[in-house]
């Protein structure tokens, strides 16, 4: 047949996978998105555009989503390059563009985006790759199979703001003055930027990178800490195992969020663990690499439990000065009780749940992420473990 002689089909699924519920819920709106986009001011140039992040590390999901929706995106995540092409096909109204990092278990970014470029609707869509690779053999082949450009991680959000624009033809907006005050702290007090150098680590550097988030600097951090110290543990238990892709994966994904964070040194030494593991037939590192790279994670997390702290301390009192945040996270915990008192109404097939979806549309229309559509058909059908899966998938979102 055709396809059996065509190298690019064979690198495809077959068939294009059908849709999932899960697919079609992953979409992280932003507060800033609605039917008819406001125009583009300097803060939120990216406002109206819609972006599919295709990422399988948690916490560089957590990054992207946030500094995005600072810029005014509205921002879907998918964990996986087959999850990825599903998203992109059940998409209504379509993404502007396409986030794809290369390296993910299930389907990489090359097939995934390989599979996309096969549907004919699709061969214009923008899908711009991001990873933590610059060799230029991968930037070679992202070109060849028709990516429109290459992120290297960790990333600067104005940078990442820049290609989206010009990959979507749009125009940038003049940016705003900001005090020389604001750029050089973001907000991090002393002790803050002081624990941190101790540490090897130019905070404020990172910060600004991230578009002065340190709400997203911060939560990434508290998970990277906690997985940090279970990696030398996993890639021990490893060391019995047929796991040799597995252990490349999770050196790769600390690798990058190692640098994404700021530490460089440790980066640089999952950096060269990858590369030694990727080029031997070990099923994981052996049980001295792993004592050598404990000795660099220790220091490190030390450093991290410590910033955790004092970053929590900032952000506190920042909120005491923008009300506005402190409104936001009281909506969103309103939410999930809300919606937690309503999957009690469907597990009892009661009626008073149809009343009580009517009054979530018109309280929290925002926080459906587009799913209501989905829900509200389910109880048109009186489907209620079909509506109780779509909450469940809601509530895992959020």
């Amino acid at each position: 047949s055709a396809r059996a002689t065509d190298p690019l089909a064979e690198a495809l699924p077959t068939p294009i996978p059908r849709p999932s519920l899960q697919s079609a819920i992953t979409v992280q709106r932003s507060p800033a998105s609605s039917n008819t986009a406001p125009a583009q001011d300097a803060s939120t140039p990216l406002r109206g555009m819609r972006v599919l992040v295709v990422e399988d590390s948690l916490p560089n999901q957590e990054v992207a989503r946030g500094l995005l929706e600072q810029q005014g995106a509205t921002v879907s995540v998918a964990s996986n390059g087959q999850l990825g092409l599903e998203a992109v096909l059940v998409a209504s109204p379509p993404y502007d563009v396409v986030l794809m990092d290369i390296q993910m278990p299930v389907m990489d970014g090359f097939v995934a985006t390989m599979a996309i470029r096969a549907i004919t609707q699709f061969k214009n869509l923008p899908i711009i790759a991001m990873t933590a690779n610059t060799i230029s053999s991968d930037r070679d082949r992202c070109a060849s199979i028709g990516m429109n450009g290459y992120i290297g991680k960790p990333y600067d959000i104005q940078d990442v703001v820049k290609v989206l624009l010009a990959a979507t033809h749009k125009t940038s907006p003049a940016p705003a003055p900001a005090s020389s005050e604001k750029l050089e702290t973001f907000g991090l007090s002393v002790a803050t930027l002081s624990c941190a150098a101790q540490g090897g680590l130019d905070l404020a550097r990172v910060v600004k990178r991230m578009g002065g988030n340190i709400g997203v600097y911060a939560r990434v951090l508290s998970s990277f800490a906690q997985e940090l110290g279970a990696a030398c543990q996993q890639l021990a238990r490893w060391q019995q195992e047929p796991s040799h892709d597995k252990a490349v994966r999770l050196l790769h994904s600390f690798k990058g969020t190692s640098g994404m964070l700021g530490f460089e040194n440790l980066s640089a030494v999952f950096a060269q663990h990858e590369n030694a593991l990727s080029e031997s037939n070990e099923p994981s590192l052996t049980t001295e690499a792993i004592g050598e790279l404990h000795k660099v994670i220790e220091p490190v997390e030390q450093t991290a439990n410590i910033l955790i702290g004092l970053l929590q301390q900032d952000i506190n009192r920042d909120k005491k000065k923008s009300p506005a945040m402190v409104d936001a996270q009281d909506e969103r915990e309103r939410f999930i009780k809300a919606i937690k008192n309503f999957m009690a109404l469907l597990a009892q097939r009661d009626e008073a749940a149809f009343d009580m979806f009517e009054r979530l549309e018109q309280d929290f229309a925002r926080q459906f992420m587009g799913v209501h559509g989905l829900l509200r058909k389910a109880l048109e059908i009186r489907d209620f473990a079909q509506a109780q899966q779509i909450c469940d998938d809601l509530l895992l979102a959020l």
